[in-house]
């Protein structure tokens, strides 16, 4: 929903972007020799084919549901599903610059998604905001909370798209509405509120170098809040305390009470 708004807001500033989805229905992946065949047959993974081992489960889905109509609307934004587990020259390709890594691929990107609508922390998300990329959170993704306490406010680099507060005009009048709510409605409610962020982005994708140096020490200094001792010290301990605190309060009422 975001790269839809965003596709209109980059034709009108002449900029063109690629947006690439690492994402396996199987933890074992492609044999190398696939790979090799299939890009020198039709180009995956710019192309993919159903039927011949290419998209398994729900890769098939989401690629022709997704993918295919995505690219045919957009005239600014491709997109591309690179559906394969593992890393590296022999498990992502040929065309693979050999030595890159994970990190390559978030520092050098100009943007990193998390759309999640379930994530308990997103690693992947924080690495990226950590070295001073813009990164297009959903609010339920864990690390929103964590940057926003490492950092006392959120990082400029993170815009958060909220989908679960309701736009203006629909009413939530009791749990049963809520329970209504079907496919329908959760895209218009993606529609509507993917809009703030996309405008967002629009805005802080075309950076200068000092812009991009000053997020990433911005990152540097958030990333030792969010090192194992950081994380002990100014959450878990704490946490650790508070329950403490409460059972000792509760124990003290018990024993008031007899």
């Amino acid at each position: 929903r975001v790269l839809e708004h965003l596709d209109g807001q980059l034709k009108r500033q002449g900029c063109r972007a690629l947006y690439l989805l690492f994402s396996s229905s199987t933890a074992d992946g492609h044999a190398p020799e696939e790979l090799t065949a299939w890009e020198a047959e039709y180009g995956w993974p710019v192309q993919h084919r159903a039927g011949n081992g290419d998209l398994r489960e729900t890769e098939a889905a989401l690629y022709l549901e997704a993918f295919e109509p995505f690219n045919r609307r957009a005239g600014n934004v491709r997109a591309i599903l690179i559906n394969q587990a593992g890393w590296g020259e022999g498990s992502l390709g040929r065309r693979m610059p050999p030595g890159m890594t994970v990190a390559d691929c978030l520092h050098g990107a100009d943007l990193v998604f998390g759309q999640s609508i379930y994530e308990p922390f997103g690693l992947r998300t924080a690495e990226a905001a950590l070295a001073g990329t813009p990164v297009c959170m959903s609010n339920v993704c864990g690390s929103v909370p964590a940057l926003r306490k490492a950092a006392g406010e959120l990082p400029e680099n993170v815009i958060v798209a909220d989908y679960v507060k309701m736009p203006p005009g629909y009413w939530l009048g009791s749990p049963y509405d809520a329970l209504a709510i079907d496919q329908g409605v959760r895209d218009w409610v993606e529609q509507k509120n993917s809009l703030p962020a996309a405008h967002t982005l629009a805005q802080r994708l075309t950076v200068d170098d000092a812009v991009r140096s000053a997020r990433l020490e911005s990152g540097e200094r958030i990333r030792a809040a969010l090192c194992w001792d950081g994380i002990a010290e100014n959450m878990f301990l704490p946490a650790m305390r508070r329950v403490l605190q409460t059972t000792v309060r509760r124990k003290s009422t018990s024993q008031l009470k007899r």
